[in-house]
């Protein structure tokens, strides 16, 4: 059973808002001689914080609720409040979880239906609730290569990252799982911040030449922030981007399958 407090207004307690002001201590003494006054309330306390958390979990360290808990420890001690702890006839509502907002409910199989619209060997892999966003996602289809995949440069195992919100489903970039072969496309590293998404991207090919690119997507407006590519050289398998090397970006896709929001593989 879960505790509650009752509180109420003592006899002497005006209903015209007069103050009553706490006795002082006498010089010499401490506040608690002459006039008792616990100088803390555990049961008092320990009640209400635990009741005003259930009921306000999202409140930052409960500051607040500790300054009601005092001011009623206060106005009990000074005789203007009764206030005693009784069990409430039901536990009580708590706030819900992350794992019960709609956007970590929503159906998977649903959106997964969707998104892969009827292609073959495509599965939803990974989903990301964007805290900042309300009822937004981003998720992750995996399309597998076909059995028997001839060679190297054809190999990929795609990925897509979709921005899923209600009515409207947005291809943010694709990529594939491992670069298989010189010049073909490789893995991209995203990173979600808020409602920030980075995207940076290395392509390794031919005779030791390499592409970088570093993007940046606003999740709330789903507009690009940055996009910006540089060609270079491989240096102890790494791609050292040359001076002045600055490619133009291809255009911005409209976000749907076949045309991401941003390319990264340039035929």
């Amino acid at each position: 059973m879960a505790s509650t407090i009752v509180c109420q207004k003592a006899a002497s307690c005006s209903d015209t808002g007069t103050r009553h002001p706490r006795p002082k201590a006498k010089r010499g003494t401490s506040s608690s001689e002459g006039a008792p006054r616990p100088a803390r309330y555990p049961a008092l306390g320990d009640v209400f914080v635990r009741v005003y958390v259930l009921r306000n979990q999202h409140m930052p360290q409960c500051t607040f609720a500790r300054r009601v808990m005092l001011r009623l420890a206060t106005l009990s001690s000074m005789g203007l409040l009764h206030c005693s702890a009784v069990s409430a006839p039901g536990p009580l509502p708590t706030a819900p979880s992350r794992a019960d907002t709609p956007a970590a409910t929503s159906p998977a199989p649903a959106l997964e239906g969707v998104l892969c619209a009827g292609r073959a060997r495509c599965a939803l892999a990974a989903r990301q609730v964007i805290d900042s966003l309300p009822r937004a996602e981003l998720l992750t289809l995996r399309l597998a290569d076909p059995a028997g995949t001839p060679s190297d440069e054809e190999r990929c195992n795609r990925r897509e990252y979709w921005h899923a919100r209600p009515g409207r489903n947005v291809l943010l970039t694709a990529d594939c799982e491992t670069q298989w072969g010189a010049d073909s496309q490789g893995p991209a590293e995203l990173q979600l911040v808020t409602t920030r998404l980075t995207i940076r991207y290395v392509e390794f090919q031919a005779n030791d030449h390499c592409e970088l690119v570093h993007a940046a997507i606003d999740l709330a407006s789903v507009t690009i922030e940055r996009h910006a590519r540089q060609t270079g050289t491989v240096v102890a398998d790494r791609c050292q981007p040359l001076a002045d090397s600055n490619v133009p970006a291809p255009p911005t896709g409209d976000g749907t399958s076949a045309r991401p929001l941003v390319v990264l593989h340039r035929p």
